[in-house]
């Protein structure tokens, strides 16, 4: 389940009142947020926004659901007005339940459901010296340990298998390069992304070191309607190898499938077994890029499908906002709108570059966006070669 950020409670179900300005205000909100490959997720936050008049955001959040985990973040800390703050965030998940497939590049699989429990910290610096351009540092530390897998509903006999806790640190370093007419859902101008994260500490896993770049534009049609679109590519290389000879792999493991109690459960713990097996060989050899599967790239497939050394992902989408065409007087406030989406996503995913483009996948569909400044709140249907999804959430698609 690499790169399901234990962050994901506070930046997709965080929801705020907006506030005036250089003015302190409070709020307590229920959440909640149903993905595809995770399910529903419920639960309330609260906190402060500009704590010191001007600065320091204070967000807490406790979830239920498919996703029990409690956390929170502190933004906007400055160390220097106007160029330098840090921002500090924390979540402990009691338990989370993830659909995944062991398989790589484009290529399907057999689902399991992984129950999963863990933590993670962050912290992040931002520099800010000019408008268009931001410097942004950071160090995040995660530990995830598994806790089973069920199969269709059953439990999979997989308990003494020597699957390792996953401790992890990163080290990240982002620049944006930002030439939009505004930050807060833009009608026009582009914005760049490049950046870089140094994975190590996994015991039984290579040391990464990832790349990712994207570029988003966006054109204005009309005073209410505006066509938006992004590319992003992600590139991973291993930088120290562990575990590359798959007896090594699987006599670590050590599943003792045939101690299960039947011939289907000995069979399923098999397969599980060689499904790790392949997908830890290459992920330890190849490394593994940013995943294009789920609610921001291809839309109709499942949060985290799709993981290989090299990925790429197009999409594209027309956002009619309804709410000022039909004048609703609700929506008339500033960083208010309701917009209606068509969108179109393509992707490519394969462990060698040369190979990235031979094979794609595609999502297209509908959404409905409702913004409250500084939250977007994401209602969307999308159907393609993964089939037909409804998924409700809460951040800005790219």
């Amino acid at each position: 389940m690499r790169k399901i950020s234990l962050f994901t409670i506070l930046l997709l179900l965080s929801i705020n009142t907006h506030a005036q300005e250089n003015s302190r205000s409070f709020y307590v909100l229920p959440v909640g947020a149903s993905l595809n490959g995770i399910g529903f997720v419920y639960g309330i936050a609260g906190g402060v926004r500009k704590l010191t008049g001007t600065d320091i955001d204070i967000t807490l959040a406790k979830t239920f659901g498919q996703i029990e985990a409690f956390g929170g973040l502190v933004s906007g800390i400055s160390l220097e007005p106007d160029l330098i703050y840090i921002d500090i965030g924390f979540a402990r998940m009691q338990s989370g339940y993830f659909d995944t497939a062991y398989v790589r590049n484009l290529e399907k699989g057999d689902v399991y459901n992984l129950k999963l429990e863990g933590y993670g910290l962050k912290i992040e610096m931002k520099y800010t010296p000019t408008k268009w351009f931001h410097l942004k540092p950071g160090y995040s530390q995660t530990q995830a340990k598994f806790r089973g897998y069920t199969y269709k509903d059953d439990n999979v006999s997989f308990d003494d298998a020597g699957l390792y806790d996953i401790n992890t640190d990163y080290l990240t370093l982002i620049l944006d390069f930002n030439f939009l007419d505004r930050t807060f859902r833009p009608t026009s101008g582009i914005f760049a992304t490049l950046g870089s994260m140094y994975e190590t500490g996994k015991r039984g896993q290579s040391d990464v070191l990832t790349y990712r770049y994207q570029l988003k534009g966006y054109l204005p049609i009309s005073s209410s309607l505006t066509w938006a679109s992004t590319i992003m590519g992600s590139d991973a290389n291993v930088t120290r190898e562990k575990y590359v000879d798959k007896d090594k792999i699987r006599n670590s493991l050590d599943a003792n499938c045939s101690d299960a109690s039947s011939a289907k459960k000995q069979s399923r713990c098999q397969e599980l077994e060689d499904d790790l097996v392949e997908y830890i060989h290459a992920s330890n050899t190849h490394g593994t890029a940013w995943s294009i599967g789920g609610s921001q790239y291809l839309r109709s497939f499942r949060e985290g499908q799709f993981r290989a050394a090299h990925t790429r992902a197009f999409s594209t989408e027309m956002r009619w906002t309804f709410s000022e065409t039909m004048n609703i007087s609700y929506f008339q406030k500033e960083g208010y709108a309701l917009d209606f989406v068509p969108f179109w996503d393509i992707g490519w995913a394969n462990d060698f570059e040369g190979k990235i483009y031979d094979h794609s996948r595609n999502s297209y569909g509908v959404g409905l966006r409702a913004y409250f400044n500084p939250t977007v709140v994401r209602a969307e249907f999308s159907t393609g070669e993964g089939g037909e999804i409804f998924f409700l959430t809460a951040g800005s698609v790219w």
